[in-house]
């Protein structure tokens, strides 16, 4: 059975390996106000002022590694361009940043470790972006994952980018 911790919670699977296991984030569950205070502090995102820091929400990721972190970057722009990138190209070069978005896990939806992305948009363009920054991670030993599932414990939403795209992480 697994931990009464994910009780209510919307696990988004980044990784899964019949080798070596899963690894997810949790999505919906925020973050102690005192936790992110500390990460807020820790981090250089803190010189960047408080209008940077109202663009990102924070959460729970997951019990393990809770104090290692990413960013979860959701870019609606991305999906509807032809080119996919070139929504991200366009506002790098215009901004004279070099962003690193993370890997693209589903169409634009991003994971990664660099904030810089939070810099491209202004307050008016967050509905088409949002970030996230996830506080440790979920994990599960080759096999555990797909027991669970088949004894009923989780319930699988395949390819969920509609949903996360649409949706603010609060509301999941």
């Amino acid at each position: 059975m697994p931990s009464s911790f994910f009780v209510g919670s919307i696990v988004f699977i980044y990784e899964h390996r019949r080798c070596s296991g899963s690894r997810g984030l949790i999505l919906n569950m925020p973050l102690e106000e005192e936790r992110r205070f500390e990460w807020e502090t820790k981090s250089l995102v803190s010189m960047h002022g408080n209008a940077f820091l109202k663009r990102v929400e924070h959460g729970v990721g997951g019990p393990v590694a809770q104090n290692d972190w990413m960013i979860l970057h959701r870019c609606a722009c991305c999906v509807a361009s032809p080119l996919k990138q070139s929504c991200r190209r366009t506002l790098g070069k215009e901004k004279h940043l070099t962003i690193d978005w993370g890997v693209e896990l589903l169409p634009g939806i991003f994971l990664g470790r660099d904030v810089s992305p939070v810099l491209l948009f202004t307050k008016e363009e967050t509905p088409v972006v949002s970030h996230q920054v996830l506080h440790g991670h979920a994990e599960w030993f080759v096999g555990q994952l797909g027991s669970e599932v088949k004894r009923g414990f989780w319930l699988i939403e395949p390819n969920a980018s509609e949903v996360l795209l649409a949706m603010a992480p609060q509301e999941l």
